[in-house]
C-alpha cells in the first residue's frame, strides 16, 4: 500500500553547518516515518560531515562525499541516484520542515509523478517573512502546470517536491550541462503522469545570505517594474540569465524527450524571446511583431515578459 511505502529524502550538503541539524531534525521527526535519508556532500570543509556522522549513529543517515566538487544540481543528481525509495523528497541544507510534510505529499500525489507544495518565507532565525511562497514570488508554478510554464519562466523548487522512483529512472542522468535537476524533474513529469500541486505550506524556506538560490522576495511591484525598465545592473543580469535559458533551450530540442508540435513551437517562440535581446542582427523581430508572437503567454501567464521588452525598446533609444 502506498502509505507504507519508503520515501527516500535527498539532501546536497555543502558548508551546511549553520541549519543543518534543524533541517534533519524536521526530516527526522516527520509522522510518516518509513524513510531513508540520504545525504552526498560536495567536500565541505567545515563541520558538515561531523553532523552527518553524528546522525548516522544516532538515526542511520547514510551519507558519502564527493571525491570532486560537483556542484549544486549534479551533487543533487548524485543523492537522487543512491535513493531506493518508492518516493523521493528533496531537501536543501537550510530549510525546515513541517511534521507532516511527508504524509501530506504521499496521500495526495495519487497516480501523478511528481508532486509539490506552498512554503512559508522565513530569514536565517526562521521568523516568517511571508506565509505563502506561491503568493510572494511571482516566478512560481501553480494549479495544472502546463508545458509553457516551465519554458516562460515559471519554476517549481526542488525542496517542496516529492516524486515517484519511475521518475528518478526516467529522467537521470540528467542529459545536458544547462540543465538544473528542478526544472529537468519536472519537464520529465509534465510528459509521464503529470503534477500535482499542493496548495499548503509545509516547510519554512529560509532565505539568508548563503542562498545558492534564493526566493528574491524583498523587492515590491513598482521597484521590480523600475528595474526591469530602467535599472542598467538589473539589464545586465538578465541578459546573463537570458544566455543561460537560451543555452537550456537549444539543449532542450537536443534531447532525447518525445516533444509534441505544440511544445516545439512554445519553445521556437521562447528561443525568438531570447534572441531578440541577445542576437539582434540574427532576428528581423520588432517590438510590435514580438509581443504580438508572444502575447498569450504575457497576458496569460507573466506580464513582466511585456515589461522586459518594453525596457529594451526604451533604453535603445
Amino acid at each position: 500500500m502506498k502509505n507504507n511505502s519508503l520515501i527516500s529524502v535527498a539532501i546536497a550538503t555543502y558548508n551546511g553547518e549553520g541549519f543543518l541539524r534543524q533541517q534533519l531534525d524536521s526530516i527526522y521527526n516527520q509522522s510518516y516515518s518509513n524513510i531513508q535519508v540520504i545525504v552526498t556532500d560536495d567536500r565541505s570543509n567545515d563541520s558538515t560531515v561531523e553532523i552527518l556522522e553524528e546522525y548516522n549513529k544516532k538515526y542511520g543517515l547514510m551519507y558519502t562525499i564527493n571525491p570532486t566538487n560537483l556542484g549544486f544540481s549534479r551533487n543533487f543528481e548524485k543523492a537522487i541516484s543512491l535513493c531506493s525509495g518508492d518516493y523521493i523528497a528533496l531537501a536543501d541544507q537550510d530549510d525546515m520542515w513541517k511534521s507532516n510534510k511527508l504524509e501530506a505529499l504521499i496521500n495526495n500525489i495519487g497516480d501523478h509523478s511528481l508532486i509539490y507544495s506552498d512554503a512559508v518565507l522565513t530569514n536565517e532565525k526562521n521568523e516568517v517573512i511571508h506565509t505563502s511562497f506561491k503568493n510572494k514570488c511571482r516566478d512560481i508554478a501553480e494549479g495544472e502546470c502546463c508545458f509553457c510554464d516551465f519554458i516562460f519562466k515559471k519554476n517549481i523548487y526542488g525542496c517542496t517536491m516529492m516524486f515517484t522512483k519511475e521518475l528518478a529512472q526516467q529522467a537521470l542522468p540528467i542529459p545536458s550541462k544547462y540543465f538544473q535537476h528542478d526544472w529537468w524533474l519536472p519537464i520529465v513529469a509534465h510528459k509521464m503522469n503529470g503534477i500535482k500541486y499542493l496548495d499548503k505550506p509545509l516547510m519554512s524556506y529560509r532565505q539568508h545570505g548563503s542562498n545558492n538560490i534564493g526566493a528574491k522576495v524583498s523587492q515590491g511591484k513598482i521597484a521590480r517594474m523600475y528595474n526591469y525598465i530602467l535599472c542598467a545592473d538589473h539589464r545586465s543580469n538578465r541578459n546573463q540569465r537570458r544566455e543561460q535559458r537560451y543555452s537550456l533551450l537549444k539543449a532542450l530540442l537536443k534531447s532525447d524527450i518525445n516533444l509534441s508540435d505544440e511544445e516545439l513551437e512554445i519553445i521556437k517562440n521562447a528561443l525568438s524571446y531570447y534572441e531578440y535581446f541577445l542576437y539582434p542582427q540574427k532576428t528581423d523581430l520588432n517590438f510590435c511583431k514580438l509581443v504580438n508572437n508572444l502575447k498569450k503567454y504575457i497576458y496569460e501567464k507573466d506580464y513582466f515578459l511585456f515589461m522586459d521588452i518594453l525596457g529594451h525598446v526604451i533604453c535603445k533609444s
